[in-house]
């Protein structure tokens, strides 16, 4: 990691987090009921559970393990109705299903991923439901994410990559 930025992954399920934390060699080094969170040097792991409030509530909880203007990605998993299965997308527009209200990370640098847009529901979808969303990927936890990260840190320290695991 570059200027001891400290970058932190924030994933629904523990499931998600499991190669990260491997591949690390990140140590548990806080849990509280669900959440539970990993460190290893200047790259953190942290997994919340399911749906918005859970990831909100964990992005609360986890300010006070966190120092150095820290960068937040949330990882994990989604659905798509057109994107290939199985590649990853960097988030460029967050949506929330419930009240049509958008958050847009600030991206640094392009990379090699492609963009997609997200919208974040709080119930999984059937194809049908998926099929009538007007993002191309649908997640339930990228806008609690965003919107509780957006009471402590930048939107350029506000970060997502999302997997294709379904459609």
């Amino acid at each position: 990691v570059m200027n001891n930025v400290e970058i932190i992954l924030c994933f629904a399920w523990q499931a998600e987090a499991k190669p990260f934390i491997e591949l690390l060699g990140a140590k548990r080094k806080h849990q509280i009921k669900n959440f539970t969170y990993y460190s290893a040097q200047n790259i953190h792991v942290c997994i919340a559970g399911l749906g918005q409030l859970n990831m909100a509530a964990a992005m609360g909880w986890i300010q006070q393990f966190t120092n150095n203007y820290p960068v937040f990605w949330n990882v994990g998993f989604c659905g798509a109705k057109q994107k290939e299965l199985y590649s990853w997308h960097h988030i460029n527009k967050v949506s929330d299903a419930n009240g049509g209200r958008d958050f847009y990370p600030e991206i640094q640098i392009e990379g090699p991923l492609p963009f997609a847009d997200i919208i974040t529901v709080n119930q999984p979808q059937t194809t049908s439901q998926l099929l009538q969303q007007n993002a191309a990927l649908v997640d339930m936890e990228a806008y609690g994410f965003c919107k509780a990260l957006q009471q402590f840190v930048s939107t350029s320290q506000i970060q997502l990559l999302k997997w294709v695991s379904d459609s």
